[in-house]
Order: structure tokens, then C-alpha cells, then sequence
């Protein structure tokens, strides 16, 4: 019987031994009344005029996993492990304020390793192309939708966003390993030049006020510098894994790629600097910090393309 012709009633806080696919579909774990009234508006999503809207809703606990029923892997969630030992259990992977979903590609699409364990449909996914009912060469799409939450019932963003893979990458374990290199240095170059804005530039807190404009606009300097590094490499990204495909290019590929992230690093925190003012001391603040950024990323790249200091 199909789950559409069964109950559809939802019982308020209860307990269920065994949940699977249509869980995953239906999200039992909140209850929810929606309360309608007609008035004129436009959909919220797609635009279109509607008489009816929905601008009240009530929400509570619905069903809940007993604890000795194990772990629920949901097979449309990716899954890492957390933890030490035997203590470490697989933990879904979570939407994280400010990570643009395209970092978690590796957890989300690629062969599983090292505590991560892609959904189980893109699995399936990945069988299908290795008995050859999927070509290689083309392009797949896959829709991402998650939800930010405080671990509760408080939802603070919804995600609904696509990521694209070549087939081919779904079942090549050096592509996985390159993508997690490539992901990890990146996150590293952050790191650096969010230290050396840091060391260069932070501004000595006045004690005679209690909120100092000046390390908060230095904050924000900070935030939108990292959030201009990420932005202007999720283009570059893309770019690099479909050169992956290319088996005998990958080692340039990567070399490339390092390349890049020293490029892109340099030019956004110029452009954060360059905010700073145009004042004699700023300037020379400025020249200062973006020299020193210059010789960090250079050094990090030599470092990692294995040449001469």
C-alpha cells in the first residue's frame, strides 16, 4: 500500500523503533498546523498571485528514534564521523553559517574515506556509472537542501542550493584525494591571511569606550575579506574539477590550483586593506600589511609546490 493511501495523522511526541526512506521524505520529527486565511499576495517562492495565504503556523515535537534502535542513516544525508576511538559516531553533515555548501563537496558527492560517507543515493548513483548504464563524460546535477538549526526546533536557514560532478569523479579515489587536498588548502590560506589582517592591522582597544568603532569596523573588514576569498573561488572550483577529468593533467591540475588560492588570497585581502583609509599612517599601514601577506602566501606556495625558499 502506498504511504499516500495510509494514515496521515502524526502523533505528538512519539516514540517509533524503525524509520526509513519515507522519514526522510516526510520529516515526522515536527508537527505542523498551518493556518490559512484568504487575502491577495504573491507566492513567496515561485511569485505567482494567489487568494490564499499562510502566515501562521504552529510547530511541536512529533515522532522520535528510541535510543537502543541504533543510528538512523538517512540515505539522503551524508554522514561524518565525530569522535575518538570507539567513542566516534557518524554525525550528519550539518549547514555551517557562512561555509558556502560547495567546501562539503567531497563529504557530499565523493568516494567515501577518512570518516566520511557520502548519501546513499549518490552510492547507488556511483554503481550505475561503474557498470557503465551512466556515461562518464556527462554532467550530473544534484540538489542540495538542508537547514540550519540550533539543534532543536529553532530553524535559522533553509539551503537549497545544486552542486554538478562528472560521473566519473563519483568512483575515483585519487579524485577524491586531490578534491579533500584542494578544499584543505584553501582553508589553510584563509587561516593565513586572516592571521596576518590580524597581526597588521588590528587596532588597539580604547578603554575609555565601551564599544570601540574601530575594532568593529575592523571586524567587518575581516568578515567580508574571507567572504570575498570564498566567493571568488567557487568559479575557480568548479574549473578545477572538471581538469580533474584529464587523468594524465591532474599533478598541474593541482599545481594550478595552488596557484590560484595564492592569487585569489592576495587579491581579496587587498581590496580589504585598501578600505582602510587614505591617511599618511594608513597608507603606510597598508602598504605594510599587503607586502607581508605577499611574502606569507608566497612562502606557503613554494612550500607546497615543492620550491627553493
Amino acid at each position: 500500500m502506498g504511504a499516500w493511501n495510509g494514515p496521515t495523522g502524526l502523533g505528538k511526541n512519539s516514540q517509533v523503533s524503525a524509520v526509513g526512506s519515507l522519514e526522510s521524505l516526510t520529516f515526522p520529527a515536527r508537527r505542523m498546523r498551518l493556518y490559512p486565511h484568504r487575502a491577495t499576495e504573491n507566492c513567496t517562492s515561485c511569485g505567482a498571485p494567489t487568494a490564499i495565504v499562510v502566515s501562521d503556523m504552529l510547530f511541536e515535537m512529533g515522532h522520535w528514534l528510541s535510543e537502543g534502535s541504533g543510528i538512523w542513516e538517512d540515505p539522503f544525508a551524508a554522514f561524518r564521523l565525530r569522535g575518538k576511538g570507539d567513542n566516534a559516531e557518524p554525525r550528519p553533515v550539518r549547514p555551517e553559517e557562512g561555509k558556502a555548501l560547495w567546501r562539503e563537496y567531497s563529504g557530499l558527492l565523493l568516494v567515501e574515506r577518512d570518516g566520511q560517507f557520502r548519501p546513499r543515493v549518490v552510492q547507488q548513483i556511483a554503481k550505475l556509472v561503474e557498470q557503465g548504464v551512466i556515461a562518464e563524460r556527462q554532467n550530473l546535477r544534484f540538489r542540495c537542501i538542508g537547514v540550519r538549526t540550533d539543534g532543536k526546533a529553532k530553524f535559522f536557514e533553509w539551503i537549497d542550493e545544486a552542486l554538478e560532478a562528472v560521473p566519473a569523479l563519483l568512483t575515483d579515489d585519487e579524485a577524491a584525494y586531490l578534491v579533500d587536498e584542494a578544499i584543505e588548502r584553501a582553508g589553510e590560506i584563509e587561516r593565513l591571511i586572516t592571521f596576518t589582517f590580524d597581526r597588521q592591522l588590528r587596532p588597539e582597544r580604547s578603554l575609555a569606550d565601551r564599544v570601540d568603532q574601530r575594532v568593529v569596523r575592523f571586524k567587518s573588514l575581516r568578515a567580508r575579506m574571507t567572504a570575498s576569498y570564498w566567493q571568488l573561488l567557487a568559479p575557480l572550483f568548479r574549473a578545477f574539477l572538471n581538469d580533474l577529468v584529464d587523468e594524465s593533467g591532474r599533478e598541474q591540475t593541482a599545481r594550478r590550483w595552488v596557484t590560484t588560492l595564492v592569487r585569489v588570497a592576495q587579491r581579496a585581502f587587498d581590496q580589504a586593506t585598501e578600505q582602510i583609509g587614505d591617511r599618511a599612517d594608513a597608507l603606510r599601514t597598508r602598504v605594510l600589511a599587503q607586502e607581508v601577506c605577499r611574502y606569507q602566501l608566497a612562502v606557503k606556495r613554494k612550500e607546497w609546490l615543492g620550491e627553493q625558499q
